[in-house]
């Protein structure tokens, strides 16, 4: 069901050869040196909240501010899952989208959203759509074709914006291969780093799949956890 956002990455692929490839060539993303990088970046990301949070109290006559710290909780621990994963948080970064008018209605519109909210919005479209896309007759024989097709106008829209995501992500990664981006993490210990290091595993296509799928472990399953 997933298939075409994340394609082949960690969750979706066979335990073969090509997985076992990709495994070891990541594992040294969980060498000791390299989560001690790491943890400067959450560091960063903490210092940043409470910067936020000391503003707020100063700028209130009353000297407090409330904090929803489930919702800070899961904004400091996403948004470093990201930066270590793209080298910077590009949560925030807008593209062209195609975004329901309210939810349910199956009407779009293409607007400017953030990546997060892309993914969020698309993630939604698929859990909404799953009973119906998975039982359509045509998609019974899944484990024959490989492919779930989409047949309503909502389920093609849905795989559209799930085109943009990896398209955008695609465009990322050309940035930082031409070095008109850069990695924002201590030593360059992210993982986009990390693939480029081992083109003959990570081409552009299974990195477009890994980080989409790091990314939506960022973004959704930390929001749900909280």
């Amino acid at each position: 069901m997933f298939k075409v956002i994340i394609e082949e990455s960690f969750l979706t692929q066979k335990t073969n050869e090509s997985w076992h490839e990709k495994r070891k060539a990541c594992s040294h993303a969980f060498y000791k040196e390299r989560l001690q990088m790491m943890m400067k970046t959450l560091q960063q990301k903490i210092i940043i909240a409470i910067n936020k949070w000391k503003k707020e109290i100063e700028q209130n006559p009353q000297g407090y501010t409330d904090i929803d710290i489930t919702s800070e909780f899961e904004r400091i621990f996403s948004r470093n899952i990201i930066e270590i994963s793209f080298g910077e948080d590009v949560s925030d970064e807008k593209f062209d989208f195609n975004l329901e008018t309210f939810r349910g209605s199956g009407k779009f519109n293409l607007k400017k959203v953030s990546l997060r909210e892309a993914f969020h919005e698309n993630n939604q479209l698929f859990i909404n759509s799953f009973t119906t896309k998975f039982f359509n007759p045509i998609n019974l024989f899944w484990r024959y074709t490989g492919k779930v097709y989409s047949a309503t106008p909502q389920e093609k829209m849905m795989d559209d914006n799930a085109r943009r995501i990896r398209a955008y992500v695609r465009s990322y990664i050309q940035k930082r291969k031409s070095g008109e981006r850069e990695s924002k993490v201590a030593d360059k210990v992210d993982l986009l780093s990390l693939f480029f290091s081992s083109p003959e595993v990570f081409t552009e296509q299974v990195i477009i799949d890994e980080l989409i799928d790091f990314f939506g472990a960022a973004s959704e399953t930390t929001q749900n956890a909280t």
